[in-house]
């Protein structure tokens, strides 16, 4: 699917450019911001998963979640608002 996924970016782009990320010898497609560990996440949770809509296969999906560094812990309240923002799926 990540073949199919650089064509329909590269389609995207004028001059079928792609952005790619890389950590080490992980490179990937997605957007964007990545951690290079969880180690650097104190708050996480995963908020929602879908179904790729341009994947023929039922079984790979895309999950997002939000996340915050150690040195910046939310009170309750305010991960709450964080959280039930990130549920809302980025297409």
């Amino acid at each position: 699917y990540k073949l199919l996924m650089l064509e329909e970016k590269a389609a995207q782009h004028p001059q079928g450019k792609v952005t790619v990320h890389r950590f080490g010898e992980f490179v990937d497609l997605s957007e964007g911001p990545h951690i290079p560990r969880t180690g650097f996440c104190f708050q996480y949770e995963v908020t929602a998963q879908h179904p790729l809509s341009t994947i023929s296969s039922e079984y790979v999906r895309r999950f997002q979640g939000v996340s915050l560094p150690r040195h910046l812990m939310a009170h309750h309240t305010v991960w709450n608002k964080l959280r039930l923002r990130a549920e809302k799926p980025v297409r």
